[in-house]
């Protein structure tokens, strides 16, 4: 009889010791199997999504340029150029920029920078921006002669070399406004663009696109090719239009 309760207990521990072994084997599956939590990228930096051609970086604290490198991770007022060659970012706020060959850009932190996560000292840029919610701060950007606002969209800009700024919208709202004493913002909705020279205020929006091109880049790219030819100077062709940038 007590080596029968002995033999009853033995057998009631094991199965203890069984099930607990399994509670665990099945709750390390279920993490193994969980999806993994996302690296966030810091603020005002970024992450050089693709890139084709010539394109170089300067950190803030050299003179040094290097060439960009894809998965690269960019510092806060890193400079990025590209010559021959296109580059995409994704910022940290989960913004895409995609920057055209001859341009130059400089990442900001917007804490330090008046809010700017961006400034574009020439070329063109097609940005994305993921819309905000709330009291969540809107995307912002500099160039020399604007301040370009937005909440979520996809728009172009272009700076010339005469430091004159060029924002067209592709769908989504921009507030452009000129510097200094010249703001007199103005909103430009889709298939609209403006124009803001250094010193000036921004002109008023007007339609370069039919209502049925809103969101045809290459649309908006052969109507600025003709504007770029009427002020003696070369358009690059956006996404999609046999460019061959990244997408």
């Amino acid at each position: 009889r007590e080596s029968s309760d002995r033999s009853e207990f033995a057998m009631n521990c094991l199965k203890q010791v069984v099930g607990s072994l399994f509670v665990v084997l099945i709750s390390l599956i279920c993490c193994g199997q969980s999806t993994p939590q996302k690296i966030s990228t810091p603020a005002g930096s970024a992450t050089v999504t693709d890139l084709k051609g010539d394109v170089t970086v300067t950190a803030s604290q050299t003179t040094t340029a290097i060439a960009a490198q894809k998965g690269q991770l960019l510092a806060p007022n890193t400079l990025i150029e590209t010559q021959k060659g296109t580059a995409l970012l994704t910022l940290s706020d989960g913004s895409q920029i995609l920057i055209k060959s001859n341009t130059r850009v400089i990442l900001r932190l917007p804490d330090e920078a008046k809010g700017n996560f961006l400034e574009q000292l020439i070329g063109k840029i097609v940005a994305k921006i993921p819309k905000r919610t709330g009291n969540e701060p809107p995307f912002k950007m500099g160039t020399p002669s604007a301040v370009i606002t937005v909440r979520g969209t996809h728009f172009e800009g272009e700076v010339t070399r005469k430091q004159k700024t060029f924002v067209q919208v592709y769908e989504g709202l921009v507030q452009v406004e000129g510097l200094g004493g010249f703001s007199h913002p103005v909103m430009i909705q889709p298939g609209y663009t403006t124009q803001v020279g250094v010193n000036k205020f921004p002109e008023d929006p007007r339609r370069t696109l039919e209502a049925g091109d809103v969101e045809s880049e290459g649309s908006f790219s052969r109507s600025r090719q003709r504007e770029s030819e009427q002020r003696g100077t070369s358009s690059t062709p956006l996404p999609g239009t046999n460019g061959g940038e990244p997408e």
